[in-house]
């Protein structure tokens, strides 16, 4: 049986030996680290960022004087144990103190080699060693006391980033799984958008302790989480163009249409040698319908669709995916009955109702998309979905007649300065202008920035609509759509738009 990610990190950290001056610092509540790779024959900067909340804030800080250096060996054994040769850049810095509450440690490295080959592909390994110092029983003797954790109600946070090179175009739309165990929940989101990948690791614990009688159950658990994350990301061949940036054929909507299209040639010769596996079959008619589907062909995915359900009529994905095809092919209805179908097979409540309140705002029923809408936007079910939930709510309360509630205004104004799509809120409330957003969009780097172009187009054509400009709503539907970025769900709802601005009298 395959070793978990937890237990084999845990034996490095007690198989190589710290510096006899380290000391081994305490388990930090939020680690990031972020690695940027110019090209991947190249040495990769990677930046940890370390962070101490709470009175551990203040020990890090009083003892910065005496013990920094303990530290820094120590941080720097644990990344040369990862990353054999790994030079250290500079000194360890010291930021973000609040006294009382927060301190971050900096730490920067340079790494010869920190990808590894997989065909034409490349993988990252990550390592959320915070995860590991706070969970680790030392030794056999150990066993004999409870093992004590951090404490009930105690996050623990990890985030891996990768910054790829430009000629990297991939597209995972967020995702998140989450683990209830006894003294535990585990929650793992993840998405790759342009050339940055990104999967983010919480540790919640819910015991102040585990008992010797249930370290065993305690093991076990952690185990199945450490199956869940695994302990890589990779970069598929197919993400990776040879083109230089900037060339027409090395643009992100044209490498989407290109991976799309070379999808739909592998599928089609599963298909033509007809295997007899059953659910190899049907899955190469779900791939491939898929993949028709986000090329806006939606009468050939339609017919491959129906055929994977033939097949296999109770794989709730497959249900999922027609329900989206029957929206563009304007059988809302029949979508409505294939989301019910997805949600009695088990398929997750919160993207069955996101989809369903998304295909009742397209059928002008916006009431009912708001029944699904509002509780996505205080439901921390998929963290990473929830802005686009929020957006999503945030332009049917208009058409639905009803005001967006103070409560929840004054919150997502307190958000809209973070992270890419927060700052759209600020339309909606009534904070911010398209040309402030436009500009938040616009501080992103590579593909990233072209992505969140196209969702930020969209959702200006959506603020428009909401003023009754359909000039301007028009435009920036139309911006969304020239952005090319087929995969997106944003420019099949543009497509969408601009059809109904057609067919509706001004």
């Amino acid at each position: 049986m395959q070793r978990s990610l937890l237990s084999v990190l845990a034996g490095l950290c007690l198989a190589f030996s710290l510096p006899a001056a380290a000391q081994k610092p305490p388990a930090a509540y939020d680690l990031k680290e972020i690695m940027t790779v110019r090209a991947f024959d190249q040495p990769v900067l990677l930046e940890k960022r370390t962070s101490y909340d709470g009175l551990l804030a203040d020990k890090v800080q009083e003892g910065a004087a005496t013990r920094m250096a303990g530290y820094a060996q120590a941080d720097q054994a644990m990344t040369q144990a990862r990353y054999p040769g790994a030079q250290r850049l500079g000194v360890a810095e010291l930021a973000d103190y609040r006294p009382g509450a927060h301190i971050t440690m900096v730490d920067r490295y340079m790494i010869e080699h920190a990808a590894s080959a997989l065909g034409k592909g490349w993988i990252f390994a990550f390592m959320p060693v915070n995860f590991i110092q706070a969970t680790r029983i030392k030794d056999e003797a150990a066993r004999g006391v409870p093992l004590v954790l951090p404490g009930t109600g105690k996050t623990l946070s990890y985030t891996f980033q990768i910054n790829l090179p430009d000629n990297v175009s991939g597209l995972l739309d967020p995702t998140t799984t989450r683990y209830d165990g006894d003294f535990f929940t585990y929650k793992q989101s993840q998405q790759f958008r342009g050339n940055v990948a990104r999967i983010t690791l919480e540790l919640s614990f819910r015991a102040d302790s585990v008992p010797v009688g249930e370290l065993d159950k305690f093991l076990a658990q952690l185990q199945h989480i450490s199956q869940m994350m695994g302990d890589s990301f990779s970069v598929p061949e197919m993400w990776i163009n040879s083109n230089k940036p900037g060339t027409a054929a090395n643009t992100p909507g044209q490498r989407m249409r290109s991976s799309l299209e070379k999808d739909i040639a592998e599928h089609s010769a599963t298909i033509a040698r007809k295997p007899e596996d059953k659910q190899e079959m049907a899955q190469a008619y779900w791939l491939r319908g898929s993949a028709h589907a986000d090329l806006q062909q939606a009468e050939l995915a339609w017919a491959d669709l129906t055929q994977a359900l033939a097949l296999q009529p109770s794989t709730a994905v497959y249900h999922m995916t027609l329900a989206s095809i029957q929206v563009r092919r304007g059988q809302f209805q029949a979508a409505i009955e294939q989301l019910e179908q997805a949600r009695l097979l088990g398929y997750d409540a919160y993207e069955v109702a996101y989809q369903r309140g998304q295909t009742y705002y397209q059928m002008g029923q916006y009431r009912r998309a708001l029944d699904d809408l509002e509780p996505l936007t205080i439901s921390a079910a998929n963290m990473e979905a929830q802005p686009y939930a929020r957006l999503w709510y945030l332009w049917t309360l208009g058409p639905a007649g009803l005001a967006l509630p103070d409560a929840l205004r004054q919150e997502l104004n307190a958000e809209a300065s973070g992270a890419w799509p927060r700052p759209a809120y600020g339309l909606f409330t009534g904070i911010s202008t398209p040309e402030q957003v436009l500009a938040a969009a616009d501080t992103m780097q590579g593909d990233e920035r072209l992505l969140s172009l196209c969702e930020a187009y969209f959702n200006i054509g959506q603020y428009y609509l909401l003023k009754q400009d359909r000039r301007k709503a028009r435009e920036y539907f139309e911006k969304t759509v020239a952005t090319g970025m087929v995969m997106y769900a944003e420019y099949g709802n543009a497509l969408f738009e601009l059809q109904r601005l057609t067919q509706t009298p001004s």
